[in-house]
């Protein structure tokens, strides 16, 4: 008889104990959950056991999430740092993605950024030395393009 056992991750493993068949073999079925880390589980017999280690990995990229506010309010050419992570359906943060970043005017630092380990891309925006309302968007292949309104007064 071989014990299962999730020791690390969550998830799940059914049957809890299965019996080898003729070759040796004992087999159980088992679940991750739905965050992107490592999983571990353990199988064990009398006076022996080894632990099984499985790492999922962020699904494909499904949305642009906001870090900012929708609407910052900044004085006429000061600066402030835009954020958008890149996540899966499950809301996992996805590194290496491409964003592209416009504005319908002030300046950014780039029109381009790469997501990093934590999902995020960033830019700093500077606005003009006169008081209107700018548009930013961030793009990316595969989501929707999000959007931040900065203001000054």
């Amino acid at each position: 008889a071989v014990s299962w056992i999730v020791t690390g991750g969550g998830g799940s493993v059914s049957p809890a104990s299965s019996t080898t068949d003729a070759s040796g073999v004992a087999t159980a079925t088992w679940t991750l959950g739905d965050t992107a880390h490592t999983y571990m589980l353990t199988a064990g017999i009398t006076g022996a056991s080894v632990t099984l280690y499985a790492t999922a990995t962020a699904g494909p990229l499904a949305a642009l999430a906001k870090q900012n506010p929708d609407t910052i309010t900044l004085a006429p050419g000061a600066s402030t740092l835009l954020t958008v992570r890149a996540v899966d359906k499950i809301g996992n943060p996805i590194a290496g993605v491409a964003v592209s970043w416009t504005a319908t005017g002030g300046s950014l630092t780039a029109t381009s950024t790469t997501t990093g380990a934590s999902g995020d891309a960033q830019v700093a925006f500077t606005s003009d030395q006169t008081t209107k309302s700018y548009s930013i968007s961030a793009a990316a292949t595969g989501a929707s393009t999000v959007a931040f309104t900065i203001l000054t007064q």
